[in-house]
């Protein structure tokens, strides 16, 4: 083996000849990755230290899947998969104090499963490989989010809060036990991607820290998926996407635009920042360009010849906005990302 990666948990090494009569350990299945998370180095030449300190991190721990990735936005950088958020979350953490703040981490995400109209699936772990709404394969095809059976412990004068935060998260009540005068046990399904996105820390805000979360994987189930993507200069920005339902794409398309104006710079040219959920925008920014002040030196000329250059300026930011590719800093990107 010249590769890490080809060290599998569940091996089973024996003498060449005798491979047909090995029987495997009963009971075994590899480790499923249920959380998948993007890292990038934030100076290109720093991948092959970011490469180092991952793969140090993945000898202690075989559970994590490893494959190369390639953003236009970011560069190149790794996918990572992981078993559970908290497993991410730590892992996260671990990266972070290896190869300090000079990585960029993207939103954690979970798998999405399509059956195409001939009735065969395909499971997509990359969200900017899921296809758009307006993709002639998905005509007949059904989608498929993850969900997980979250089991919450939590003291009863919080039971409101908590009830109404699983509510806004598509969650269904499945059961409702009192064990104790002041606990109750809650038992929801809610999708695994509210999972991911921090629950336990809104869960902890809800009780200040008095709840306890666990959670199973309760399968797949049929559900109306888009994938939201932010353009900027109706150019998608990969690093930035998303397959979420539906209902959530106006809320988390404003939330998106609206932060990553923030981050971007004024250029020469004005900025439109959009997002999109297949070929309809949910929500739009624009950046206003710097602009010269060409009736400077006119005094009192002639309005004629006023107009005529303002007009040459209007002119001229057309031909910019053409040509002009927007310089969006790797900082932007890294504020962006940061929770």
């Amino acid at each position: 083996m010249k590769r890490i990666q080809d060290a599998k948990l569940g091996d089973t090494f024996t003498t060449v000849g005798n491979e047909d009569s090995v029987v495997p350990y009963p009971g075994f299945e590899e480790p499923k990755p249920m959380v998948f998370v993007a890292a990038f180095p934030v100076d290109p030449n720093d991948y092959s230290r970011l490469a180092d300190s991952i793969s140090q991190l993945v000898l202690n721990d075989r559970s994590v899947t490893l494959q190369k990735d390639f953003s236009e936005a970011l560069g190149s950088g790794w996918r990572l998969g992981f078993l559970g958020s908290l497993h991410c979350s730590v892992f996260q953490d671990r990266l972070r104090q290896e190869h300090g703040g000079s990585v960029i981490i993207t939103d954690p995400t979970v798998p999405t499963k399509v059956e195409w109209q001939d009735g065969t699936e395909e499971i997509f772990q990359n969200p900017s490989e899921f296809p758009s709404t307006d993709d002639h394969r998905m005509r007949g095809a059904t989608t498929y989010e993850l969900f997980v059976t979250a089991t919450i412990t939590l003291p009863e004068e919080y039971l409101g809060r908590v009830m109404e935060l699983c509510e806004s998260m598509r969650g269904e009540q499945k059961s409702l036990d009192f064990f104790h005068t002041t606990q109750v046990i809650l038992r929801y399904e809610i999708p695994a991607s509210n999972l991911v996105d921090d629950l336990f820390g809104k869960l902890k805000g809800a009780t200040k820290g008095y709840a306890t979360l666990d959670y199973e994987d309760a399968g797949w189930r049929p559900s109306q998926l888009t994938k939201l993507q932010l353009l900027v200069n109706k150019a998608p920005v990969d690093a930035i996407c998303r397959v979420i339902h539906v209902s959530q794409a106006e809320r988390l398309g404003r939330q998106w635009v609206t932060k990553f104006k923030e981050h971007v710079d004024r250029q020469m040219f004005e900025i439109v920042i959009q997002a999109a959920a297949g070929r309809r925008i949910v929500a739009r920014e624009t950046i206003k360009p710097f602009r010269k002040d060409v009736l400077a030196k006119l005094h009192a000329s002639d309005i004629t010849r006023r107009r005529k250059l303002l007009e040459k300026q209007k002119a001229g930011r057309k031909r910019l906005r053409a040509v002009g590719n927007v310089v969006i800093d790797q900082s932007a990107f890294q504020s962006f990302l940061a929770r």
